[in-house]
């Protein structure tokens, strides 16, 4: 054991020798050696402003250099995107979410959604409307008949047994959850593999 000095308070403390060749300078218990770096710290003079809210703020005089517009938080960065933005409600899910002006146009089916998987439910669900209606067809039930998955009704398709869809008697339909169908398709279940 060998004695030396807090860096902070000054206090006489006692460390191990391989300790004290390790670190440069050393403190008596954490307060000491938080205050001590607080201290030290350099406040820097504000160098440009927030484009949103107007605070001033320092950043790297390559960033000042390089951007035009500097945010002092997240949010403020999100209040002024939105800004250039317009609110758009989505046709599958309700959501508003938020488009640039230049893409607010909705596309030539005249929809908008929010997300990838709205697009899909929604295109999912109206070829199974176009595919089942036009056929005066209605699944038997509302769940998978495999694992009795259920949360999502326009997730669940239709395995025809024997491999032909223009077949609609009970005993040759199954509704499957798209993980069952996945199995089917890779012969894990081959009970119900196309017989056809």
């Amino acid at each position: 054991m060998a004695n030396t000095i807090c860096a902070y308070c000054r206090n006489i403390i006692f460390r191990d020798q391989t300790a004290l060749m390790k670190q440069q300078r050393n403190f008596c218990n954490h307060k000491c050696k938080d205050a001590y770096y607080s201290k030290r710290k350099v406040i820097k003079e504000p160098n440009t402003h927030c484009v949103q809210c107007g605070n001033p703020i320092w950043r790297k005089p390559s960033q000042v250099a390089k951007y035009t517009k500097h945010f002092c938080c997240k949010e403020c960065h999100v209040l002024y995107q939105q800004k250039d933005q317009v609110a758009i409600k989505c046709d599958e899910c309700g959501k508003i979410f938020y488009r640039k002006k230049s893409r607010a146009k909705r596309g030539p089916t005249g929809l908008a959604f929010c997300s990838h998987t709205c697009v899909w439910i929604y295109g999912h669900r109206q070829f199974k409307k176009h595919h089942f209606d036009s056929a005066n067809y209605r699944r038997p039930v509302a769940y998978c008949q495999l694992c009795g998955w259920n949360e999502v009704e326009q997730l669940l398709s239709i395995h025809w047994l024997d491999g032909s869809s223009t077949n609609k008697d009970d005993s040759n339909i199954l509704v499957v959850c798209p993980i069952c169908r996945e199995k089917i398709k890779a012969g894990l279940l081959p009970q119900y593999q196309d017989r056809g």
